[in-house]
């Protein structure tokens, strides 16, 4: 990648984090939890949301050595029994992360109809956020959707699905050294349908 094209694909990146982020904490926040809000992460300011490792460091060194794209913010915290409905408003919450990103995919997709093929910028929209929407969706702790699959599960599934969390981190990391198409083909897929 060349000093250009890094310095755009950092810029995306911590928007589109920093957006997933806020959108957690503005459906936290409207399910009646003010957890977020009140430690200043109802907002779109990345300095909010930021991880130094997660969102600088290891993208950073994957952009410059061509590594693995490995990337998160800090996660929105929330209380579930604030929730006016803790099961469904877990699964909103969970959920909303990956469908902003989802969103902000398919209205750059639509620039890149308008005629912005070949902006950088464009493209970095369009690849990190359907990258960052598959990857959040994969149904792995600590991933948004081990959250949504428990609260859509029936209550005596969702508690042994529930049980895999210990264990999450070490499956996502087999999943991405052992098994990467399990990542590069859902994204291929929503790649060609926006495109």
């Amino acid at each position: 990648m060349s000093s250009l094209q890094i310095v755009i694909s950092m810029t995306v990146l911590v928007i589109s984090l920093s957006l997933h982020e806020y959108a957690h904490a503005a459906v936290a926040t409207w399910a009646g939890d003010d957890l977020a809000r009140l430690q200043g992460r109802l907002t779109v300011n990345p300095l909010a949301h930021i991880d130094p490792v997660g969102t600088l460091i290891l993208p950073l060194l994957g952009m410059v050595y061509g590594g693995a794209f490995i990337a998160w913010a800090r996660p929105v915290p929330f209380v579930p029994w604030n929730l006016r409905h803790p099961r469904r408003d877990t699964v909103l919450i969970a959920a909303a992360g990956p469908a902003t990103n989802l969103l902000l995919a398919a209205a750059f997709a639509a620039l890149w109809h308008l005629g912005l093929q070949g902006n950088q910028a464009v493209w970095a929209f369009i690849s990190a956020n359907v990258m960052l929407c598959v990857f959040n969706l994969l149904p792995v702790y600590p991933l948004d959707g081990s959250k949504v699959v428990e609260g859509l599960l029936p209550r005596d599934l969702a508690r042994v699905f529930a049980a895999t969390a210990p264990y999450g981190v070490m499956i996502l990391v087999a999943l991405v050294v052992a098994a990467p198409a399990v990542i590069r083909r859902p994204v291929g897929v929503l790649l060609e349908l926006l495109l």
